[in-house]
């Protein structure tokens, strides 16, 4: 089946589309910086996705991402890499998050440091609770 349009012929094939410019090179130059236009538009957007994750439950989980790190000081090479792994998956179950949603999370709230910063602090203030707790 063939199409034509006057700029573009569409011919379908086997479930394939290919599109071939008939027109001059003019029109396909054009085709090219109104792809490259589209592109850049959609790349300098700005993102406004907000984290899923509320402030208060990531200044937790971090704390506790900090908690398991700390548990492998003084260890080493492959059994450090081996343990931190488990113990931060065991974070993260304890909050019943999956590691790409809390690595996603992060990232949004680096995006902001202000916000991040903020979380660092309630993440440490929760880490001084602990400890004088344990006192």
């Amino acid at each position: 089946m063939k199409i034509k349009d006057q700029s573009l012929k569409f011919e379908v094939r086997s479930s394939k589309f290919e599109v071939r410019g008939v027109g001059g090179k003019g029109q396909n130059a054009r085709a090219v910086l109104l792809i490259i236009g589209c592109l850049l538009i959609f790349a300098c957007s700005e993102n406004k996705n907000e984290p899923s994750i509320p402030d208060d439950q990531m200044a937790r989980i971090m704390a506790d991402m900090c908690i398991a790190e700390a548990a492998t000081n003084g260890l080493g090479g492959y059994q450090k890499d081996s343990l931190m792994q488990v113990y931060f998956k065991q974070a993260l179950d304890l909050h019943g998050l999956p590691l790409e949603e809390y690595e996603r999370n992060l990232r949004l709230y680096s995006n902001e440091v202000p916000r991040m910063r903020q979380l660092m602090k309630n993440s440490e203030a929760l880490l001084d609770t602990v400890s004088k707790n344990e006192r």
